[in-house]
């Protein structure tokens, strides 16, 4: 453990969620296309003139920008320790920012849209890392190195990682460093820009890592359309041109593919439409029976966050989940199973997959949907959910009325409690 008197470590945060569960697999509202387009049309659409840099953000999405002068010493340590690393320029410019908008507290995680926020400004394609925060009083970073050094028997299989500090607020440390630590599963063989004129498209270009395959693109459109892609494949990789309609704000591509596991995303970009305006703050979404910071028990976690999707579908005009104790059953069961035994995904090694697991527990359903997340905060394990295309289709969706959520709290290797949710979604 690291000196007290030279640092502390103030927040640890990992938040992952997978793939959701869709059948029938042409789910209501959400558009099948089957063929990417070719690379000569992708050609045509490509854009002509360079993006200029947003507000002092990445202009575009990349998996090989060149580092920065004043992360050579830090990246020479790096790999001089962990040779099988990529020190990642984007990724140090994440850790940047996110060190600058972490507020200093050592009882309160950063919550995890914060992550998702420095990620896509630094212009990386993943929407989700293993991060920590380090307060220390020394102007090198080996304390930082140190608790990467701690930390690195828990943060899974990590390909590329960033470290970045910001003046600390709080005396008597110095600097607050940020590290973050990501799995790359995806190369992008061309850059893909953050913002579009309305109308444009986005030309993908991408090779997958190890043994992934199959890949295919979910796309949200700022209207909360969502449409399906798969991209042709080429000598030099997978290519597709994404077209992004004509409607200004905010489009999601996310990008999965299989292994050995099942789907996995193994990318999530966020395009600009049209000019680049200042949102409106997003209500948080109030529960009026419980206020996170005071939940103690799976049973009242279980309860916010089915108050949290239901205050989710009254703000797009639909009707409230009922709550059926026969789903949170099964839901809860899988969530443990989680924790017990040290996996997550939709597919449990005991008891299979969704439409096996509520066979046993006695439901039948000709449709289903499940939602899984691992979260620090129930709050951001919501909002992760709602950013991910897929996930949100599962939550606003208007062929569904009934819904059971199991949570199970997780702690491992000495982190701090993570929450395991299961959320799953049927018809009458």
């Amino acid at each position: 453990m690291i000196s007290a008197a030279r640092s502390f470590t103030i927040a640890f945060l990992w938040f992952v969620i997978v793939p959701p569960i869709t059948t029938p697999a042409r789910s209501h509202g959400v558009e099948e296309i089957s063929e990417g387009v070719s690379a000569v049309e992708a050609e045509a659409f490509a854009p002509k003139t360079p993006l200029e840099n947003l507000d002092g953000m990445a202009a575009k999405y990349t998996t090989s920008a060149p580092l920065n002068p004043e992360d050579f010493d830090l990246a020479e340590q790096v790999g001089a320790e962990w040779p099988d690393f990529v020190y990642s320029a984007s990724l140090a410019r994440a850790a940047k920012g996110y060190a600058a908008a972490s507020k200093f507290d050592p009882t309160h995680t950063p919550p995890s849209d914060v992550l998702r926020r420095v990620l896509h400004e630094a212009g990386v394609p993943e929407n989700s890392a293993v991060a920590a925060i380090v307060a220390t009083t020394e102007d090198g970073a080996s304390d930082a190195l140190d608790h990467l050094r701690s930390i690195m028997p828990s943060s899974g299989s990590p390909t590329h990682i960033g470290l970045g500090r910001s003046p600390a607020a709080l005396p008597p440390f110095k600097w607050q460093w940020a590290i973050l630590l990501i799995e790359r599963r995806l190369d992008l063989v061309s850059s893909v820009p953050r913002q579009v004129k309305i109308g444009g498209v986005i030309p993908l270009h991408f090779n997958l890592r190890r043994d992934f395959t199959k890949p295919r693109i979910l796309v949200q459109h700022p209207d909360g359309r969502t449409h399906r892609m798969i991209p042709a494949v080429r000598s030099e990789g997978w290519y597709t041109v994404v077209p992004l309609g004509r409607d200004q704000g905010m489009s999601l591509l996310q990008i999965l593919a299989e292994n050995e596991v099942g789907a996995q995303v193994v990318a999530q970009i966020s395009i600009q439409i049209g000019s680049s305006e200042t949102p409106a703050n997003r209500r948080h979404l109030e529960s009026s029976n419980h206020e996170e910071s005071v939940l103690m028990t799976p049973g009242e976690a279980e309860a916010f966050m089915l108050n949290l999707i239901n205050a989710e579908r009254i703000d797009h005009g639909l009707g409230v989940l009922e709550w059926n104790p026969s789903l949170a059953h099964i839901a809860r069961a899988h969530s443990r199973d989680i924790v017990q035994n040290d996996f997550f995904g939709h597919r449990s090694p005991g008891h299979g997959g969704l439409r096996e697991r509520l066979s046993a527990g006695g439901y039948l359903a000709s449709g289903f949907r499940e939602n899984l997340a691992r979260d620090p905060l129930l709050r951001s394990a919501h909002e992760s959910l709602m950013a991910s295309p897929g996930h949100r289709a599962n939550i606003l969706a208007s062929d569904v009325s009934q819904i059971g959520v199991g949570v199970a709290a997780q702690t491992k290797n000495g982190m701090p409690l993570h929450w395991i949710v299961t959320e799953i979604f049927v018809a009458n």
